[in-house]
């Protein structure tokens, strides 16, 4: 089930995947088979996530990280 209110840019998505509202996964994501997305999560390209994930709300996958000193 995928929420009509999340953004999935992906064509990888396993059965079983559950995407709730507000939840953006970009082109290039991976979705296993029985994955569960909560709302307001962000899964950038190239991230792949394996079978039976379950990623929690507000969650943010794939950043690119910052510089030495970032905070």
């Amino acid at each position: 089930m995928i929420s009509a209110h999340a953004v999935v840019l992906t064509d990888t998505i396993g059965p079983g995947v559950k995407i709730a509202e507000f939840a953006v996964v970009r082109e290039g994501v991976h979705l296993g088979k029985d994955v569960t997305i909560h709302p307001h999560v962000t899964i950038e390209p190239g991230v792949n996530i394996e079978d039976g994930v379950e990623i929690f709300p507000g969650a943010y996958l794939g950043k690119e990280p910052k510089g030495e000193g970032a905070t």
